[in-house]
């Protein structure tokens, strides 16, 4: 049980930040009204058989935008299983924060955990968790794209850890 108390507090303030995403509507952001219309364009563009899209339909009264020629496609193409379930864009956006949050802080907390103990793992993510630029990515900006940029690129050093374990490779044995 004492084991369990660090990775505890990471649960409770990732519950804790995440919280206020989850009330009614969508939370006003810099740029999450853009991002819940370019998902929903996104999923029109490739049911007007755009592969791949680059032409947002309903942009500019109708007739439309090459937005997804500059766009981060990870998030559109994330949400287009949600959409085929007919899932609503907002939710679709909330599960996608939520989603890459959650994956962010497993990919810290392992890492931080094969290199220190559980306490000063704990901290770290709840640092990383409670940070400024993290809050603000996701309850300013609302930018999707760097959310889930953090989220990949936490993971993919979590997976080379893991990779690294299994392998005995070389890289895994460095210690900041």
């Amino acid at each position: 049980m004492k084991r369990l108390l660090p990775f505890f507090f990471v649960v409770c303030t990732l519950i804790l930040f995440l919280y206020p995403l989850w009330l009614p509507g969508f939370p006003y952001t810099h740029d999450g009204e853009n991002h819940l219309a370019r998902i929903a364009n996104y999923a029109l563009a490739l049911r007007q058989g755009q592969i791949p899209p680059r032409w947002a339909p309903s942009f500019w009264a109708g007739y439309g935008y090459p937005v997804f020629n500059y766009n981060y496609p990870l998030a559109n193409i994330l949400a287009i299983p949600l959409l085929a379930l007919k899932v609503s864009v907002e939710l679709t956006m909330k599960v996608l924060i939520t989603g890459a949050m959650a994956l962010g802080t497993w990919a810290l907390w392992t890492v931080l955990k094969k290199r220190t103990n559980g306490v000063a793992a704990a901290v770290g993510t709840i640092v990383w968790l409670s940070a400024p630029f993290t809050f603000t990515n996701v309850y300013v900006r609302g930018a999707i794209g760097e959310i889930l940029a953090y989220a990949t690129f936490i993971s993919a050093i979590a997976s080379l850890d893991i990779i690294g374990k299994k392998r005995g490779v070389w890289f895994t044995n460095i210690r900041f």
